[in-house]
């Protein structure tokens, strides 16, 4: 059986790489480092002796400290927030990061309209502005009365929704660049 520290890197180190987490673990007198990365992630964390002495989670131009093993497997098995990678990426690569780390309970391009639909109304949705380069957020509102203001209308090779807002009256945004739904 290995030292204690070692195990523990590689308990972490199997659960990252079930999750596209690539690196390795280092082991010299009595410091165990393990060092993961993914996309522009990247994880360090260094045990003494069989004490985690410190993590970190590099993302972007963010480093966050991670005090406890539980805080490094929420890393490890989930997604970078949208919203936090949104507010410390460059502008120029927010439209990249927009698709790449869009976190919604839809798949605009091949599910029926209604079923997206059923899915926003009375939600907050949040979207990132090109023309502003910020993310704006609005409540969907359901209908009322026999006038349904929400659609989904195909603008080339995108849809729109075009709902009634409770902050911005009648609105439409692109389902593409919905980056969230829900607070």
């Amino acid at each position: 059986m290995g030292h204690p520290a070692v195990m523990k890197a590689k308990k972490l180190a199997r659960i990252a790489f079930e999750n596209g987490w690539k690196g390795s673990i280092e082991h010299d007198s009595g410091t165990t480092t393990l060092n993961a990365h993914r996309d522009s992630e990247k994880v360090t964390v260094v045990w003494n002796a069989n004490t985690m002495s410190e993590s970190f989670h590099h993302f972007l131009s963010k480093t966050t400290q991670l005090y406890c093993a539980k805080a490094v497997l929420k890393v490890f098995e989930g997604q970078p927030d949208i919203m936090t990678v949104l507010k410390y990426a460059a502008e120029e690569d927010r439209q990249e990061l927009v698709e790449k780390y869009q976190n919604v309970p839809f798949d605009w391009r091949n599910e029926e309209d209604d079923e997206i639909i059923s899915k926003l109304i009375g939600a907050q949705i949040f979207w990132y502005s090109r023309i502003s380069g910020k993310i704006c957020s609005d409540y969907v509102l359901p209908p009322k009365g026999k006038k349904n203001h929400i659609e989904i209308k195909r603008v080339k090779d995108r849809k729109m929704l075009n709902y009634i807002g409770s902050h911005s009256g009648f609105a439409s945004v692109m389902l593409d660049t919905i980056v969230k739904v829900g607070s």
